[in-house]
């Protein structure tokens, strides 16, 4: 078992792709803390941890949205303590000694508002300097890299987080300090991607609003399907997410980007 997990641990020399894997499976994991939290899932019931222990890694830091208190970024760094527990004596020299992770829109509320008023932001401008999250983003990936170096540290984001993390990326940048970045799907490689999601969003935010309405017992049934058809699409996106977003690292689908 310790043999298997060194082998799993020191494939970040060997392959490269395996390193963006991890970072996907942080990301997730950003989503999940979050939701977690929606959900009231303590440590005994969480779902995010399953997403970086596995890695030798531990979360440090979340981000937080003061707007709406909602979790949209998590600090992950090496745990040397649980890596020594199963005889892994040193970081393998692909590994990052920290993560910064971001999530993109999440369709629930409450965070589902402050989501959908970035995706518009950049939808708008193509520039989120204007958010909380900009802020706070930029603020903590320059505290990480000046207590790790710049070379020991990367970003990475999903869709709305991943138009965060190329901005602060390059915020940083303009100032010397170039930092590894990770992006999925970012939003600014697509319009007809980013239109067709803002749509869908959209229709269910209207959804919500006519659910909240009085309505008579022909439209009520009328909204009950549409719910319906709805929620079975929101799902199979949700699954799609998860794959895809495994898919991403494995062979840079999904419009996966890497720059440093």
């Amino acid at each position: 078992m310790c043999m298997l997990l060194m082998d799993l641990i020191f494939a970040y020399t060997k392959d490269e792709k395996y390193k963006r894997t991890v970072i996907a499976c942080f990301i997730q994991a950003t989503y999940l803390l979050e939701l977690d939290r929606q959900e009231n899932r303590t440590n005994g019931n969480a779902l995010a941890p399953n997403w970086w222990i596995p890695f030798k890694y531990k979360l440090t830091q979340t981000l937080i949205d003061e707007r709406d208190g909602s979790i949209f970024g998590a600090i992950f760094e090496w745990d040397r303590s649980a890596a020594r527990a199963d005889l892994i004596v040193m970081r393998p020299s692909g590994a990052p000694r920290a993560v910064l992770a971001l999530r993109g829109t999440l369709l629930k509320s409450p965070t589902m508002w402050r989501d959908i008023e970035d995706d518009l932001r950049f939808l708008a401008w193509e520039n989120l300097k204007g958010s909380v999250r900009f802020k706070v983003a930029l603020e903590v990936l320059k505290s990480v890299c000046d207590l790790h170096g710049r070379n020991n540290v990367c970003i990475a984001g999903h869709s709305l987080g991943a138009g965060f993390a190329l901005q602060v990326g390059k915020m940083l940048a303009k100032e010397g300090i170039y930092v590894e970045t990770h992006l999925f799907n970012p939003p600014s490689l697509s319009l007809a991607i980013g239109l067709r999601n803002l749509g869908n969003k959209a229709e269910f935010v209207w959804n919500r609003l006519k659910s909240t309405l009085p309505l008579s017992g022909e439209a009520q049934a009328s909204t009950e399907g549409d719910k319906t058809n709805t929620n079975t699409r929101n799902a199979r996106g949700a699954a799609t997410f998860v794959i895809c977003s495994h898919q991403i690292a494995i062979n840079d689908g999904f419009n996966g980007v890497r720059l440093v």
